[in-house]
Order: C-alpha cells, then sequence, then structure tokens
C-alpha cells in the first residue's frame, strides 16, 4: 500500500493513449501539466475501477459473507450478525502479541465472547468476527484455560 500524498509515475502508453493525449493538447491549444495528466490518470482510473466493482458486483449478485447468509447461526439474529459485520468492517478482529490485526476478510466466523445464559445473548457487544484460523485457535485456548482451571486444586 503506497502511503505517500503524490508519486511520480511512468507509465507506458500505447500509440492511441498517445494520440488521445496530443488530441487533448490540440483542443486546449496548449501542452498539458503534468498536474492535468496525474488528473486524467485518476478520473480514468476512478471510472475503471468503479466499472470493475460494477462487474464483480453483477457476477455475485446477492453474494453476503458467510457467516451472514445462514438463517439460524446458533441462535444469532440477522440484525446483530450484519451489525457484527458492519462495526468490525468485515475483518477478523484478533489482535496479535505484536498489536497487528489479522487481515483476513474471508472464511469468517461470529464468536460470541463469553457464554450468555440463554435469552440475554443478542447484545452486539458481546460478538466479533475471527476469521476460521484465529476462530479455532480462540476456541482452543479457552478450553486449554477451562481444562486448566478444572484441575486446579
Amino acid at each position: 500500500m503506497i502511503e505517500v500524498d503524490e508519486i511520480l509515475l511512468q507509465i507506458e502508453v500505447e500509440p492511441a493513449g498517445l494520440e488521445l493525449l496530443a488530441r487533448a493538447e490540440e483542443l486546449l491549444d496548449r501542452p498539458l501539466t503534468p498536474h492535468e495528466v496525474g488528473d486524467v490518470f485518476l478520473r480514468a482510473m476512478s471510472t475503471w475501477v468503479a466499472r470493475l466493482e460494477k462487474t464483480l458486483q453483477a457476477a455475485i449478485p446477492k453474494a453476503r459473507p458467510r457467516c451472514l447468509r445462514r438463517d439460524s447461526a446458533r441462535g444469532i439474529p440477522g440484525a446483530v450478525r450484519l451489525a457484527v459485520w458492519e462495526r468490525d468492517d468485515g475483518q477478523c478482529t484478533f489482535v496479535g502479541t505484536t498489536g497487528d490485526r489479522c487481515i483476513a476478510r474471508r472464511l469468517l466466523e461470529i464468536d460470541r465472547l463469553k457464554a450468555i445464559p440463554s435469552g440475554n445473548g443478542t447484545k452486539l457487544e458481546s460478538f466479533r468476527l475471527l476469521c476460521r484460523t484465529h476462530f479455532v485457535y480462540e476456541a482452543r485456548r479457552l478450553r486449554a484455560a477451562q481444562e486448566g482451571a478444572d484441575t486446579d486444586p
């Protein structure tokens, strides 16, 4: 990911693209400034990305994350599942020992932060999104902690 405000970009342009730039200069009756060429690039990329997004969304018309598709995923209401997804930005919320958040956005599971007595388990704060790997990791960690507590005198 580029983290600067501006970069100098060198690109190869096909003859047709050069002809279009020359035609723009002709219409303006002056050469294009580097800033104007950057604006042209930005507009072209914006249009292209919007078209890609539209194409991909059309290819998968009603694609929803797997954890949102189930009607009764462990008794979690659909509105709560959707709110968790939006709050967590569709990304695993696991934070490692280095303080970095997991970047996974696929194969996500909704994890209940703690066991809730029946009837009270639909508060948004009680849930988080975890990728499958961290979901299993947390389950094993919790089970090991519980087994360790059971064996203490």
